[in-house]
């Protein structure tokens, strides 16, 4: 049960630090189109 959790846990912190990597890339394209239009 214990392996489960941290599994889990693991997981939710691998998914977070994408979503925050995608951001930033995001947000860099965004930036990048905006001044280079």
């Amino acid at each position: 049960m214990v392996d489960i959790a941290k599994s889990w846990q693991l997981q939710e912190t691998y998914v977070d630090s994408f979503i925050t990597q995608s951001y930033r890339f995001w947000k860099l394209s965004t930036n990048y189109l905006f001044f280079n239009v």
